[in-house]
């Protein structure tokens, strides 16, 4: 599959980290595992069920200069990179950002994909389970 100009979106920091672990664990790249999570976005549709479009911060603001933001590109396919334009321009009909109807820029789109992965498909475990070995025995 050919691939596309890359389509930057904006992320914490952290989250590059666990998408990068993720993916290393899998013995796959960051960039595959990327357009996965985007086609899986992309089939599944949460943002008809409820699930809120999230906007990334900006990397020239304040905010997003303090709370660690960092860039991503995904490296999408022609087709790819048309079925995201295609959402983002339908957006008005029904795709609702923090409850008001409106575009939808592609580097939102992105980063709700990859937030929708981390959040709700694969969350990262906080603390790993206490097992007492003295039970084992």
């Amino acid at each position: 599959m050919p691939v596309t100009k890359p389509q930057p979106t904006r992320l914490p920091e952290v989250m590059r980290d666990y998408l990068k672990a993720y993916a290393q664990s899998r013995c796959r790249k960051l960039d595959d595992i990327c357009v996965e999570i985007l086609e899986g976005f992309l089939t599944l549709r949460p943002f008809e069920r409820g699930l809120k479009i999230h906007v990334p911060m900006s990397l020239r603001s304040r905010a997003g200069e303090d709370q660690k933001w960092v860039q991503l590109n995904f490296f999408l396919s022609d087709e790819l990179t048309l079925k995201v334009n295609q959402l983002c321009e339908e957006s008005g009909a029904g795709v609702s950002v923090s409850g008001n109807s409106q575009y939808i820029s592609r580097a939102a789109m992105l980063y709700t994909a990859l937030y929708w992965f981390v959040k709700y498909m694969r969350p990262a475990q906080l603390e790993p389970a206490k097992v007492d070995l003295g039970d084992l025995a």
